[in-house]
């Protein structure tokens, strides 16, 4: 608790801590497989974190028409891969810039730092912690998309990317339509390219396998704008569907879940010159940078979102989206210090 309040700021509306050893066993109880996949991932993801985390706390404060939340998570250098600790540890460079002007629907907006070799570490540690999630045998496939291929997908990915990453979600034609496309800065396009039809190889054989054939994907290869789109359609007994596609430009790499979205992408990136860095008073450390847009994303909500199953969970989604409808910005930004994340989130109003 010391370390808590020493790391938070003083004062605040609220202020308190969260235990993350009773948050893990809590998100480690066996639920006998009814999750969904997805939500098994996500899962895998934060009890990963859990272990490696020594404390975290937080404070809520009213100021001048908005909510500011500023957290504190302190984590433990001996849990940690070494090369997330590293990432952790050193003073990025060089700054993030924001995509301007945004694309017309823009759900949610990030500018990240990309750290490749941190993030296959993650992906690793979530295995080995969770031998029995969804991705206990990513090791093994890595392993095999080498030997068949010869490419090492860690290895060639991390060499191939650049310092900077930003991920857009972007509403469709209707608000039941969200699509969703990254664009990874690549100091060798041609490397990334190849690295990623490695893998687009491997997991057309391996789900065509693991369905007995009742799932068909094929690949979809087509120009685009001067440039190969490197797609993907999945064929079922019923439809075929659009999968998600990539392709390489001289200086990045766009992965979309469709077309739709990496036209979106490219056509941000003619813009680039044009892009702002982001405020100055961020932190030097700064690792990623967030804006939502609260009415968009209520309306997407609403659409997906399940009215069945117990009152209380009714009036919940229900709060959530009228409170996001009469925002006007959500900001969150998270740096890195000694062996902690730091987040500073905002909500401001209308009215």
């Amino acid at each position: 608790m010391h370390e808590v309040y020493r790391c938070l700021l003083p004062g605040g509306l609220v202020r308190g801590w969260i235990n993350p050893r009773g948050l893990r066993e809590f998100l480690g109880r066996d639920t006998d497989g009814v999750r969904p996949v997805s939500i098994e991932i996500l899962r895998s993801f934060a009890t990963a974190g859990l272990e490696a985390i020594r404390f975290a706390g937080f404070r809520r404060e009213i100021e001048a028409g908005g909510i500011i939340t500023e957290t504190v998570i302190g984590l433990d250098p001996a849990v940690l891969p070494r090369e997330v600790a590293r990432a952790l540890r050193s003073t990025p460079e060089p700054s993030l810039y924001l995509p301007s002007p945004l694309p017309e629907g823009t759900v949610v907006v990030s500018s990240f730092r990309t750290e490749p070799e941190a993030c296959l570490a993650w992906l690793l540690l979530v295995c080995a912690n969770d031998p029995r999630g969804p991705l206990r045998q990513l090791e093994f496939w890595l392993d095999e998309i080498e030997d068949r291929s010869g490419i090492d997908p860690g290895r060639d990915l991390a060499g191939s990317l650049g310092d900077r990453g930003w991920f857009l979600l972007l509403g469709g034609d209707t608000t039941e339509t969200v699509r969703a496309v990254a664009i990874l800065e690549a100091r060798d396009p041609l490397r990334a390219e190849e690295t990623l039809l490695a893998l687009r190889g491997w997991m057309i054989e391996h789900v065509r396998g693991r369905t007995l054939g009742g799932i068909r994907p094929r690949i979809r290869d087509e120009a685009m704008n001067g440039w190969t789109l490197r797609g993907v359609s999945i064929r079922t007994p019923f439809a075929e569907l659009s999968g998600p596609a990539f392709l390489a430009t001289d200086e990045h790499l766009v992965i979309g879940t469709d077309r739709t979205a990496l036209e979106a992408g490219l056509r941000l990136l003619e813009t680039r010159e044009a892009w702002n860095p982001i405020s100055a008073d961020m932190p030097g450390s700064a690792i990623e940078h967030i804006r939502i847009d609260g009415p968009a994303t209520a309306r997407w909500l609403e659409s997906f979102v399940i009215m069945d199953g117990p009152a209380h969970g009714h009036r919940l989604a229900s709060a959530v989206i009228r409170l996001l409808a009469v925002t006007t910005g959500i900001t969150a930004d998270i740096w890195t210090e000694e062996d902690a994340v730091s987040l500073r989130g905002r909500i401001e109003f209308s009215g």
